[in-house]
């Protein structure tokens, strides 16, 4: 049997985002709106999303979720190709700052690569996967599509995704490794 790339999302998936967001507001002076939508700009004045947004502090900022460099390294262990796939390529310096983000995460891992991509040139990260990989699974919890012929999202369960039923759901990292082995897809 062949082992699928396992690909991770960052933000909100390998990385607490929103909570940094919670953080960042309340400094500002803004309580977390009460809502499990995913687009809190509804909410909060989107001046000041986007000034956070542009900042790109949460990409250095954010911790990761827990357990996260024990499981990627327990997927490579088991013999699995790991990596990331970000949409924070809308900002100038998302490279470094993803870099930088990982290496203070302790998720600079010998093996673990990924790409940044610019969400206006690549809405779906399974469309850009699918040119890289003959066989992956995406761990994400904002996706745009949760199956092609060649990848297998797996939802990282977060309250703005719980209407999505048609892919396998994981509510923390110690759920990945069953959720993965589980995939008769790929079997």
């Amino acid at each position: 049997m062949s082992y699928p790339v396992i690909v991770f999302d960052l933000d909100d998936t390998l990385f607490e985002t929103r909570e940094w967001f919670k953080k960042y507001l309340n400094v500002m002076g803004v309580a977390y709106p009460q809502t499990d939508d995913y687009r809190i700009e509804k909410f909060v004045d989107r001046d000041l999303i986007k000034f956070a947004l542009d900042q790109g502090s949460f990409m250095t900022e954010a911790k990761p979720v827990d357990g996260a460099q024990h499981y990627i390294n327990r997927l490579i262990a088991a013999g699995y190709t790991t990596g990331f796939c970000t949409h924070r390529g809308y900002h100038p310096k998302a490279g470094e700052k993803t870099i930088q983000g990982l290496y203070k995460g302790d998720l600079m891992i010998e093996g673990f690569e990924g790409v940044v991509l610019d969400p206006k040139v690549y809405p779906c990260k399974m469309k850009f996967l699918d040119t890289l990989h003959s066989k992956y699974v995406l761990i994400e919890d904002k996706p745009t599509a949760v199956r092609t012929a060649k990848g297998q999202v797996i939802i990282y369960d977060r309250p703005w995704n719980r209407n999505i039923t048609n892919a396998p759901r994981i509510y923390g990292l110690d759920g990945l490794m069953p959720a993965i082995e589980n995939l008769t897809w790929f079997n």
